[in-house]
Formats: C-alpha cells, sequence, structure tokens
C-alpha cells in the first residue's frame, strides 16, 4: 500500500534527526518575514544552509551571553529544562 505525504514526511524527518549520532532537534517555529530573509540571504552569501548560519549565530549568541555571568547566574542560566 502507498504512505501518504504525511507518512513519507514523518519518515524523512525522522531520517534526518538522527542522521549526525542522533545530536538534532527539529525546530518547528514561524519567524517574521524580514528574519527569514535575512537568514535566506545569510546562508546563499556564505554559501551555507540556513542551519548551519542559525547553529553559529546561536551559539555565538550563546557565547556573549554567559561570557559576563557570575557562577550564581551561570548556573541559573544552564537550569534551563528542555
Amino acid at each position: 500500500m502507498a504512505r501518504t505525504n504525511a507518512e513519507r514526511q514523518r519518515a524523512f524527518r525522522q531520517r534526518h534527526l538522527v542522521e549526525v549520532d542522533g545530536s538534532r532537534a527539529r525546530l518547528n517555529l514561524i519567524v517574521e518575514a524580514d528574519a527569514a530573509l535575512a537568514l535566506r540571504r545569510l546562508a546563499a552569501h556564505g554559501g551555507h544552509t540556513q542551519a548551519d548560519v542559525l547553529r553559529g549565530l546561536l551559539l555565538e549568541a550563546n557565547k556573549l551571553a554567559v561570557a559576563a555571568l557570575n557562577d550564581a547566574e551561570w548556573k541559573a542560566y544552564h537550569d534551563v529544562t528542555q
């Protein structure tokens, strides 16, 4: 029996979540159009995927956020649950 579009999409997503040692997480979000356009432009300009650009931006922002935290603030920052 042929699979539905939804079944094929679900299988595709599951395969790609575990593609790299199970180290991926799926984000499902809606952003403003200007942010989406900026992400597309940054990715195209640098020859990267949008996921790679977003990862780089998030990791850099995280590094900046924790740089000036004291021990108590650092612990509170990292106590955020999934």
